[in-house]
């Protein structure tokens, strides 16, 4: 006679209804709580085809999560309070006697910061800052300023973070420094203790203390956000929605309004002339727009937060990827730098992962 073995069977509620509408059944031994939190993710954190669309779907089906694992700030080379004795400000320049910075203009192409908007400094003396564009008195009651990063970029590609001080294009950026995930910082306490060796970016942690997360777990991500389609207003001066916005990254889709970007506003604007003011995000023009326009634009904001997660993907063809997973060979004849080095026998990371492929492959693929 067989033995019956009895099986614990949860109890069916509203929330399994929810699920089978959702096509997301609850786990065995999943709470509810924790069920509940996985049918909101389905709207929150959709799954679809791309990088982070895989990476959805993945951990919400096995029950997993993303979490924040590190967060940035930018590095601050000189702070004053607002108002105070020492300082005092006019539309383009603060003074702060209370300061000395650097000579010979040693602070032009950083950021002045104060409040929530970031001004380019153009030049500086022993006590005094001078903005190109924006009116530092607008936010002259914020309590502080700093002297930070201008145009700043993280960009974590699963097995590298890059800090650049300034990034404006591919082709025309200041790196700060380049942390390797891999090989040289394992865990993210590791990549905490890299970033604030660096000169222009500080961390904190906020995995939970003690537990050992591996650096590699990165998503891929940055800290560069692509503002696609944007009402311009029918006025002659506006605002942009959000903050930090990249220089050389707006464009207008009424060339004939927006055709020469001008570095000064308060003189009078030739026709199709217009200027820029980053440091507020404002916008002044000579001619008056139509009102069903579109600007486009990236931007970036401080703090910024790494997400990891339990499931990583890799793409074999990225060349990073193949870096880690197999040995370089030098190249005698090459045409790019792509070409100087080619794939060779595999490491021993990727011998373990063809072991653990053959290990799965007749309950993945068959026999």
């Amino acid at each position: 006679m067989s033995k019956l073995i009895p099986q614990v069977v949860p109890v069916r509620t509203p929330l399994d209804d929810a699920g089978t509408f959702l096509n997301l059944d609850r786990l065995l031994g999943e709470s509810l709580v924790a069920y509940k939190n996985r049918l909101l993710a389905v709207f929150a954190q959709r799954a679809s085809s791309t990088y982070q669309g895989v990476i959805n779907g993945l951990t919400r089906e096995l029950g997993l999560q993303q979490a924040k694992g590190v967060r940035l700030n930018l590095k601050s080379f000189f702070t004053g309070t607002i108002p105070s004795i020492h300082i005092s400000l006019t539309t383009k320049t603060l003074t702060d006697t209370s300061q000395t910075f650097p000579a010979n203009n040693g602070l032009v192409g950083f950021g002045l910061q104060i409040g929530i908007e970031t001004f380019q400094i153009t030049q500086n003396s022993a006590t005094v800052i001078q903005i190109g564009t924006g009116d530092l008195t607008k936010y002259a009651q914020s309590g502080v300023y700093n002297v930070v990063a201008y145009n700043p970029k993280i960009d974590c590609d699963g097995a590298t973070l890059s800090l650049y001080r300034d990034y404006f294009s591919p082709t025309n950026f200041k790196l700060d420094t380049e942390i390797n995930l891999r090989t040289e910082n394992t865990f993210l306490g590791d990549v905490v203790s890299a970033i604030n060796a660096s000169s222009y970016f500080s961390a904190a942690a906020l995995f939970p203390v003690g537990q050992k997360i591996f650096a590699w777990t990165l998503l891929k991500q940055d800290s560069i956000t692509v503002i696609p389609s944007e009402i311009v207003p029918p006025v002659r001066t506006f605002t942009f929605a959000n903050t930090g916005v990249v220089q050389g990254s707006v464009l207008f889709s009424e060339p004939y309004i927006f055709q020469n970007e001008v570095p000064i506003a308060s003189v009078p604007l030739a026709i199709g002339n217009y200027n820029v003011d980053y440091g507020n995000a404002t916008v002044v023009i000579n001619s008056q727009p139509s009102g069903t326009g579109i600007v486009s634009y990236s931007c970036y904001s401080f703090p910024y937060d790494l997400v990891y997660s339990p499931v990583v993907m890799t793409n074999f063809k990225d060349p990073s990827a193949q870096e880690f997973l197999f040995l370089q060979i030098p190249q005698t004849l090459y045409s790019t730098p792509a070409g100087q080095f080619i794939p060779g026998q595999p490491t021993p990371d990727m011998i373990e992962y063809i072991a653990e492929l053959i290990s799965v492959s007749p309950l993945s693929w068959g026999e």
